[in-house]
């Protein structure tokens, strides 16, 4: 599946996993597939994220991540996705098909972050961050530079 990844998802789900890295946690999950998205620039999911006025809101986001259970730390390595975060790559698979595109983008996992059951779900529509929202945004013809 990874190779139908553009650029910008692999660097999502490698940034994930540095930042997993980073933090010492056990395991890669949603909250850092979520905060990897908000470090995106000029890819479609960071433009939906910019369109929905995400990044005014970063800080609370964040924070409400960061309240959300803690995982177990683990040591430096090569880390696990939990469950639910591959259940948000599965589900990019599917969105992708779904729309009739051959590829998985950022967008995709942006998508599939709004329709699960885990803690970034919920803390994307505590900010108003809905699929319906994400796909009317990514339906609009791009802004002009």
């Amino acid at each position: 599946m990874f190779e139908t990844f553009t650029a910008s998802a692999r660097e999502v789900v490698r940034g994930a996993a540095a930042r997993a890295d980073l933090t010492g946690s056990g395991t890669v999950g949603e909250e850092e597939l979520l905060l990897t998205l908000l470090d995106q620039e000029g890819t479609a999911a960071a433009e939906a994220l910019a369109a929905l006025g995400v990044p005014a809101r970063r800080a609370a986001l964040e924070e409400a991540l960061a309240q959300a259970e803690p995982r177990a730390r683990g040591r430096l390595g090569r880390r696990p996705f939990t469950r639910e975060a591959k259940g948000v790559l599965e589900r990019s698979l599917r969105i992708a098909l779904g729309r009739g595109e051959q590829h998985i983008g950022d967008e995709h996992l942006l998508l599939a972050l709004t329709t699960g059951a885990g803690v970034a779900t919920a803390v994307l529509a505590d900010h108003g961050v809905t699929r319906a929202g994400v796909e009317r945004v990514l339906a609009e013809p791009p802004r002009a530079a």
